[in-house]
């Protein structure tokens, strides 16, 4: 099980709150993924957010700006340490990889209270996806769509990490994941406790026919027919049809509510990274999944 250093990270929010110039990735760090003193090597016993250190800070100051100007830096900081605390416990006693996407989302909140329960319950729903997923990908055989088209679902790799994948896929494309070489795809997280989904990432990928990169604007052409003969073989677009599959598997299996992460709320929107474009609204919402609650587009099932 593991133990951060509880103290220290409280006090690196408590300063990245009050000099976010002067952050110090490294020190983060030490605090979250401990050295093992016991250990010949130097082996660190924690949890990493690895290069996305920095926006788990960008989101807990975002969260902590939302809240009465009154609160506490010390008091937040430390109650958002011990939230730290209680979802890397159950992980085991290594170096344990983690990307901050679920766990910080969804923090701009009235209270201090509601920031730690939110926090803990985005713990609670990663830790029930990671009991249940490898059962439900194993269990979620391939799905033919088309002649050449196919549902499948595998391990989220990026802001998608811990969660599941829904993936639409051409049967010839080699390498297939949550990263590269699909159509399109919904990853998302399973709540057991209130039988609900969570979308993280609702993304579709053009195609380029491999080949010589000089000709970069042809095959960027090329793609863009590709995907538009999907989807009029599909009759919408691909986004939309992996969420409807998703909202399909949902009913089947039990799930009463589907929610979507807004766009403009993605901590990949909140941090501007130049790969995250977040045109994806209209898509939810075409999928019948309209309504507006906190952060999420949601609907029933």
């Amino acid at each position: 099980m593991v133990v951060i250093n509880e103290t220290g990270f409280a006090e690196k929010i408590e300063e990245y709150l009050k000099s976010p110039e002067k952050f110090n990735q490294e020190a983060v760090v030490d605090t979250l993924d401990p050295i093992d003193q016991q250990s010949k090597w130097n082996k660190r016993k924690g949890i990493t957010f690895g290069h996305n250190t920095k926006l788990v800070m960008q989101l807990l100051a975002r969260s902590y700006s939302s809240l009465p100007k009154e609160t506490d830096q010390s008091y937040f900081s430390q109650e958002v340490a011990k939230a730290v605390q209680h979802f890397a416990h159950p992980f085991p006693n290594q170096d344990n990889l983690c990307y901050p996407h679920f766990l910080f989302h969804g923090l701009v909140k009235p209270s201090l209270e509601d920031v730690v329960d939110k926090l803990r319950n985005n713990s609670r729903i990663i830790h029930e996806t990671l009991k249940e997923k490898e059962k439900i990908i194993t269990r979620h055989k391939t799905e033919k769509v088309t002649e050449n088209l196919q549902l499948l679902m595998s391990n989220g790799l990026t802001d998608d990490y811990f969660g599941i994948a829904y993936l639409l896929v051409k049967q010839d494309s080699p390498l297939v994941s949550s990263a590269s070489g699909y159509v399109a795809k919904a990853s998302f997280f399973i709540d057991r406790t209130e039988n609900e989904i969570y979308v993280i990432t609702l993304q579709g990928r053009r195609y380029e026919s491999l080949g010589d990169h000089s000709k970069k604007e042809e095959r960027v052409k090329e793609g863009e027919r590709e995907y538009s003969k999907i989807g009029n073989i599909l009759g919408m677009s691909p986004r939309r049809f992996i969420l409807t599959k998703l909202m399909e598997y949902g009913r089947e299996n039990g799930f009463t509510r589907i929610k979507v992460i807004g766009p403009e709320e993605h901590p990949m929107a909140i941090e501007n990274h130049n790969g995250f474009f977040g045109s994806y609204e209209a898509v939810v919402r075409k999928a019948g999944i309209n309504k507006e609650v906190e952060c999420y587009l949601k609907a029933e099932l």
